[in-house]
C-alpha cells in the first residue's frame, strides 16, 4: 500500500465554494429501536445460539440509547455485574450493498462481541473508547439482525480492581451513542480505523500579530477497484458561517490505497481560543468526485497556543492562573447512560462555578462533554481508563491502545490541556512510561502529558510531593457531588488551583475523605474527613453566613480552623449546632445527615498551621 504525504503552504485565497447541504453526512444516529435483556444467571447454550442468531426474546424490552442495564439505587454499593444482549434489525438496500457500511458503537461496556446475520463480526476490549465495527460484508439485501453482548464483569486485562475490593463503579451497556456509517468506496478515514494517520488531524502551528498558521492533514481510501481522480475542499469557516480560509487539492488515488495529504493553512481573520474567550471555528473537509460530493468532515476547532514552563500554564503566551476541578461522568440511578445535553450541562455548571479546568478522572468522558469545554472555554484533562491496578503484559498493551485511541479521537480540540497518560494510585513501569511518551509524540506531537509522577510526564498530579520547584504540578481534589444536578465533580484543593467565585446554594454529596479547604468572609476553614464509609450518603451545603462559598487557596500555606458546623434547611434556619473539635494540627468532622437539611460552615477562630 502507497501512502502519499504531501505538504505545502497555502494563502488565504478564494477558491469557489462547492454548494455542500450543511445537513450532508455519511453518519446517522443508530440509537432508536435497539431491544434489550439482562441475563440473570448463565445463559444455556440454545439460548445463547437462538440469541446470537438473532432471535429477540420474550423478555426483551424495546430502548433507546444511551442506555444502562439496570437502574441502580441512588447509593451504589452493589453494583450489577453479568452479560446482557442488544438486538436491533436493519433493512439493506441494493445501493448499500455497494457501499463500505459500518457501525461506530462511541462506548460498550466492557466487552463487546458483535454478530451480523448470525455471524460473529467483531470483539471489542474496554468500556470507554470508540471502536467501529465494518459489516458491509455480512449484509444482505432486505432484513438483517444485529446483536451485541455485553460483558461488565471484573476483567484482568481492561481492570480496574474487582469491585468487591475497589468500589470503581462501571456500570454497564450501550450507554453511548451507536453509529451507522454509509459510504462511498472512497472516502475520508475514521480515527477508529486503527492507525494513527486516519481521519483528519488540525493543530496550530504558528501565531502571529495578525494571522496564523494552521496544520490539516487529511488520509483518504480507496477501496474500490479502479483508481479515482479525486478534489479534496478544505474550508475554516468562521461563527458566521463566512469561509474565511480556503484550499483545495486535487490528487489521483490508485485502487485499494491510501493518501494522506496534509496543508498548512494561513488564517487571516484571527480570534484565538482561550478559556476567558473560546473562539472557535468550523474546519470542514469535503471529498468530491467533480461536482459529486462523497465524503464530509466537520469539527468546531480553535486556534491556540498551550506551552507550560517554569512551572506555570501558557495559553496565547499569558500566564494562566488555574482554577481546577474534577468531574466524573456518572448520574444517579442511570450510572453512565446520560444524554449530550447532560454532558453540556455539567460543563456549564462547572464554567459558572468559576473554574476554568477540569480533569476527568479515571476515564475518557464523553466527547460530546469535551465539545461543551471547546464551547465554554474550559481546559481539561483528558484521561485513559484506571485506578489503583496495573496487571500483565495484556493489560499493558490495551492500556497502551487506550493511549492511542484516546489520543486520535480528542486531538482536534481546543481545550485539551494535557493527556493524563497514567494509571492513578499504581506505581507504572518505566517499559509503560517510556511507550506512552512514544505514542504521545507520534499521535499528537507538541502536547502535553500529565501523571502521578515527575519522571515521564509533563504535568504532576495529585500534588506530587517529590517534583522539581520547575515542574507544573497540579493537586489532587477531593470528590464534591452535586445532588440537585446528579452529576460529580470536585474541588481542587492547593497548589495551583483555587477557587475564586461565589457558588450559590450548592447541595453536594461528599463521596471521598480528603482535604476541603474554604476561604470564608472572615477566615480559612479546612476540614479533613476520616472514612468515606460514613459519609457516603450525606449531602452538604458548604456555605457561609450569608449563603455563599468563597474559595481562594494559597498554594505556600495550609490552614486548619476551630470552628463550629450547623445543621440549616434549605432556608438557612437553624436545626442543630455542633463543634468540630481541633486534633492535631487537623479539623476531624464526620457530616450527618438530616433529611434534605444541609451543612453551613461559620468560622469562629483561626490559626495557621504547619505540615
Amino acid at each position: 500500500m502507497v501512502n502519499r504525504f504531501i505538504l505545502s503552504i497555502i494563502s488565504a485565497i478564494a477558491f469557489t465554494a462547492c454548494a455542500i447541504d450543511d445537513n450532508f453526512s455519511t453518519e446517522v444516529l443508530f440509537d432508536d429501536g435497539w431491544h434489550f435483556v439482562l441475563i440473570d444467571g448463565e445463559l444455556s447454550e440454545s439460548d445463547s445460539l437462538s440469541y446470537i442468531s438473532g432471535v429477540i426474546p420474550f423478555a426483551a424490552k424495546e430502548v433507546t440509547l444511551p442506555h444502562t442495564p439496570r437502574i441502580e439505587p441512588l447509593v451504589v454499593n452493589d453494583q450489577w455485574q453479568g452479560t446482557c444482549f442488544y438486538f436491533k434489525g436493519y433493512e439493506a438496500t441494493k445501493e448499500d450493498l455497494q457501499k463500505r457500511i459500518a457501525l461506530r458503537f462511541d462506548a460498550a461496556m466492557n466487552i463487546a462481541n458483535v454478530w451480523i446475520n448470525g455471524k460473529h463480526a467483531a470483539m471489542h476490549m474496554g468500556g470507554y473508547l470508540p471502536f467501529e465495527v465494518v459489516i458491509s460484508d455480512y449484509l444482505q439485501e432486505g432484513s438483517n439482525t444485529i446483536v451485541v453482548c455485553l460483558d461488565n464483569r471484573d476483567n484482568d486485562i481492561t481492570g480496574p480492581v474487582p469491585l468487591n475490593i475497589l468500589d470503581y463503579n462501571t456500570y454497564g451497556g450501550l450507554y453511548r451513542h451507536v453509529w451507522l456509517m454509509k459510504n462511498d468506496r472512497i472516502m475520508i478515514t475514521r480515527p477508529t480505523e486503527g492507525y494513527s494517520d486516519a481521519g483528519v488531524v488540525f493543530r496550530t502551528i504558528n501565531i502571529y500579530e495578525d494571522y496564523a498558521e494552521v496544520f490539516v492533514q487529511t488520509d483518504i481510501r480507496n477501496i474500490s477497484p479502479s483508481e479515482r481522480n479525486m478534489l479534496l475542499d478544505i474550508d475554516i469557516i468562521d461563527s458566521d458561517g463566512l469561509i474565511i480560509s480556503q484550499c483545495q487539492i486535487d490528487t489521483l488515488i490508485p485502487a485499494n490505497e491510501r493518501a494522506t495529504l496534509a496543508r498548512v493553512i494561513e488564517v487571516d481573520d484571527l480570534h484565538l481560543w482561550s478559556t476567558d474567550s473560546p473562539n472557535l471555528y468550523t474546519l470542514q473537509v469535503t471529498l468530491r468526485e467533480g461536482d459529486e460530493v462523497l465524503d464530509v468532515y466537520r469539527k468546531r476547532v480553535g486556534i491556540r497556543d498551550i506551552d507550560i514552563k517554569d512551572g506555570n500554564i501558557y495559553v496565547n503566551g499569558n500566564p494562566l492562573e488555574i482554577r481546577g476541578c474534577n468531574r466524573y461522568q456518572e448520574y444517579p440511578y442511570v450510572g453512565f447512560a446520560i444524554s449530550d445535553k447532560a454532558q453540556w450541562r455539567d460543563a456549564w455548571l462547572i464554567k459558572e462555578a468559576g473554574y476554568n479546568l477540569v480533569r476527568c478522572w479515571h476515564y475518557p468522558p464523553s466527547e460530546s462533554f469535551i465539545e461543551a469545554c471547546d464551547a465554554y472555554g474550559i481546559l481539561v484533562i483528558d484521561a485513559i481508563p484506571g485506578w489503583q491496578y496495573f496487571g500483565g503484559k495484556a493489560f499493558e498493551a490495551h492500556a497502551l491502545q487506550c493511549v492511542k485511541d484516546l489520543i486520535r479521537r480528542d486531538r482536534n480540540h481546543p481545550s485539551i490541556l494535557a493527556w493524563e497518560l497514567s494509571i492513578d494510585g499504581v506505581t507504572m513501569p518505566k517499559s509503560f512510561l517510556g511507550a506512552i511518551s512514544t505514542i504521545r509524540d507520534r499521535e499528537a506531537p507538541g502536547t502535553y502529558t500529565a501523571g502521578s509522577s515527575e519522571v515521564g510526564y509533563d504535568i504532576c498530579l495529585n500534588g506530587y510531593e517529590g517534583a522539581s520547584d520547575d515542574k507544573c504540578v497540579i493537586a489532587d481534589m477531593p470528590v464534591m457531588y452535586d445532588y440537585n444536578r446528579g452529576s460529580t465533580f470536585d474541588i481542587d484543593t492547593c497548589g495551583v488551583a483555587y477557587i475564586s467565585r461565589r457558588l450559590k446554594n450548592k447541595r453536594f454529596k461528599v463521596a471521598t475523605p480528603g482535604v476541603f479547604h474554604y476561604m470564608l468572609e472572615d477566615g480559612p476553614i479546612m476540614s479533613t474527613l476520616k472514612e468515606s464509609k460514613d459519609i457516603l450518603v450525606h449531602y452538604a451545603d458548604m456555605v457561609d453566613v450569608n449563603g455563599d462559598v468563597v474559595g481562594n487557596i494559597d498554594s505556600s500555606i495550609k490552614w486548619s480552623v476551630v470552628g463550629d458546623a450547623c445543621i440549616v434547611d434549605p432556608k438557612c434556619e437553624l436545626v442543630k449546632e455542633t463543634t468540630i473539635p481541633f486534633v492535631d494540627g487537623k479539623t476531624f468532622v464526620v457530616l450527618e445527615r438530616y433529611g434534605d437539611y444541609t451543612i453551613s460552615w461559620e468560622c469562629i477562630d483561626n490559626e495557621q498551621v504547619s505540615y
